[in-house]
């Protein structure tokens, strides 16, 4: 199972727990949280992709880098979950 940050560490805040803070910290309506998380997954999959990219072609030797490619795509699985049920959760746990 791969498990997405904040909230893969014992004690680390959910999701629901971190957007809560936010809004009382800062009075900001949090109405389209799901966009902003999206947009950041897809943003992690296009660098991912671009790391995969640079190892495939050669650029770099380092072989962790070939696992890329296969998160970049996981990225994009959880972003498009979280598009289509229109909600942050995962494992149980969300917003």
């Amino acid at each position: 199972m791969v498990r997405t940050l904040p909230t893969n560490l014992e004690g680390a805040l959910t999701r629901r727990q971190i957007v809560e803070r936010y809004v009382r910290a800062g009075g900001r309506d949090a109405a389209h949280v799901v966009f902003y998380y999206a947009f950041a997954l897809f943003k992690l999959a296009v660098i991912a992709q671009q790391i995969y990219y640079r190892y495939a072609k050669g650029f770099t030797r380092d072989e962790r880098f070939a696992l890329m490619l296969p998160g970049a795509m996981i990225l994009t699985k959880y972003a498009w979950k979280a598009i289509q049920g229109n909600s942050i959760q995962f494992d149980g746990e969300g917003t």
